[in-house]
């Protein structure tokens, strides 16, 4: 787990991160019901994907792209997940990565060795720095970008009709009673997406949809809508020998260092270490809903 300077220094810029909020229940801006129709009429594609990274030369020649708004709202509480010791923990994850795809499998393959492309950094520390980059040049994505607080927009003061980012977002990991929202685009009805966040009282634990994503269209012309919580699951990298959850000095909310614990050399996997995980449709909601068609 040897790393270059500029990852441990990623590392350490994540964990003083994590430090500094994990556990504040912070107060997040939630934008009005009218937001969809507000969005429609105030932003561009290029304006609504502004922090995602539209890659070149692979879009299917399409003049527009449908948009869908996905949500994940952490719906547990303090009873949702007891740690093998009897005490209370909270469930957390961090921030997420998510990519549009025709390829199969593009961040990671079960039962093969964690790629050398983050994902390692990821699943231990939630460091998605390293992970995006590699995605950036990586062929079949037509989409990349993360999610945390900061995406949301919220009404401007100065005109409430309008939505802008806000002027000093507030960073914090997904804990009880706090959503993501992020906006992602697909151009092409063979379109699917991968969606990764990291569980913070773990050593090398992510939630995802599944190796090859999922679809973003039911049928051509159909885009997909609704709960889709049921298709995420909890994956092992492999990378890191895993500790009893929301227990172990190694895992990344406790962890002296980033990068720290045991060498695993395993595979990645779905997870199945023994220990008790807190059940994910307590945990999250997950909803994908189509906001409309937009010209590229």
């Amino acid at each position: 787990m040897i790393k270059s300077k500029s990852q441990q220094n990623s590392r350490q810029s994540s964990k003083a991160y994590l430090n500094e909020v994990f556990g504040k229940l912070s107060t997040r801006v939630s934008a009005t019901p009218s937001e969809k129709t507000r969005l429609l009429r105030r932003f561009s594609l290029g304006a609504l994907l502004a922090l995602s990274l539209m890659l070149p030369g692979c879009g299917s020649g399409s003049s527009s792209a449908f948009v869908f708004e996905i949500t994940i709202e952490n719906i547990s509480t303090m009873e949702t997940f007891t740690a093998a010791d009897g005490t209370p923990s909270v469930v957390a994850f961090s921030s997420g990565v998510f990519a549009v795809h025709k390829t199969m499998a593009p961040i990671f393959t079960l039962g093969e060795v964690a790629r050398q492309n983050g994902l390692e950094a990821f699943a231990e520390d939630a460091d998605l720095s390293t992970l995006l980059q590699t995605l950036g040049f990586q062929e079949g994505l037509s989409l990349i970008g993360f999610f945390d607080s900061s995406v949301a927009l919220v009404p401007n003061p100065e005109n409430p009709d309008e939505l802008i980012p806000p002027a000093s977002p507030v960073q914090t990991p997904l804990v009880p009673g706090e959503k993501y929202r992020f906006l992602l685009s697909a151009s092409s009805d063979e379109s699917k997406a991968s969606i990764l966040l990291q569980f913070l009282q773990s050593n090398d634990v992510f939630i995802s949809t599944p190796p090859d994503g999922i679809p973003l269209f039911d049928a051509p012309g159909v885009p997909r809508s609704g709960d889709i919580t049921g298709l995420f699951s909890y994956y092992d990298a492999g990378t890191e020998v895993n500790e009893a959850p929301g227990l172990g000095e190694n895992q990344t909310v406790r962890q002296a260092e980033p990068n720290t614990g045991a060498d695993e050399g395993g595979v990645v996997r779905t997870l199945d270490d023994g220990f008790t995980y807190p059940s994910l449709p307590a945990s999250i909601r997950v909803i994908i809903t189509p906001v409309g068609e937009f010209d590229n």
